[in-house]
């Protein structure tokens, strides 16, 4: 049984810390090829709109609703599956 900070139970049944790995085809974008992208956004919005889920690292830092908010920098992982562009945001969930 794990806990997290709040403790809140949870249960993982795999074992690898990349579990996407495990259950989905996975494509990889390494730093080289990012910088020639001219922009990541619409790279990641036409990924979704092409019914991939996109794995991206980002730095609770800039992120309003987490507690490290212009504290410190700490990366998180998060699974994004979709997108409001009216909203300007993307649905997803921190891993």
């Amino acid at each position: 049984m794990i806990k997290n900070k709040k403790g809140v139970i949870w249960l993982d049944f795999l074992e690898k810390v990349n579990f996407h790995e495990d259950v989905l085809e996975a494509e990889t974008y390494n730093a080289e090829i990012m910088v020639v992208e001219q922009n990541i956004l619409n790279r990641i919005i036409a990924d979704i709109t092409n019914n991939s889920c996109v794995m991206v690292f980002v730095d609770n830092f800039y992120l309003n609703n987490s507690s490290t908010y212009i504290n410190y920098h700490y990366p998180v992982q998060c699974f994004l599956f979709g997108f409001d562009i009216c909203k300007k945001n993307f649905l997803g969930f921190r891993v």
